[in-house]
């Protein structure tokens, strides 16, 4: 550790704030926490537009589809907020994800 509880520039958790240990970002047998998470926000929204579509193109409008997709709107907002956290986390522990991320988009 470097002067003031930092990492040395070449180590795995370089410019990582000291509190954050990466133990807590595992999963159940040390997987990763986004990939589970991801799925909640993906599923809210595709039925929230679904029940949009519902509610256009029925005679009687069914009001309770809109309330459902409003709520499934807010679900999905937090649900993609719950998996960006540890995907943003992940990727900056990752350098194999960082190297990924780089090598993608450069093309």
């Amino acid at each position: 550790m470097e002067a003031g509880g930092r990492p040395p520039d070449g180590s795995l958790l370089a410019g990582y704030p000291c509190w954050v240990n990466p133990s807590l970002l595992a999963g159940p047998d040390g997987h990763p926490c986004h990939p589970m998470l991801v799925p909640l926000p993906i599923g809210a929204f595709v039925s929230s537009l679904i029940f949009d579509i519902l509610t256009r193109t029925r005679a009687g409008g069914l009001p309770y589809l809109v309330d459902g997709a409003f709520w499934l709107i807010g679900v999905g907002l937090t649900g993609a907020l719950a998996a960006a956290v540890p995907g943003m986390l992940d990727l900056r522990i990752s350098r194999e994800a960082l190297d990924k991320t780089r090598w993608a988009s450069s093309r």
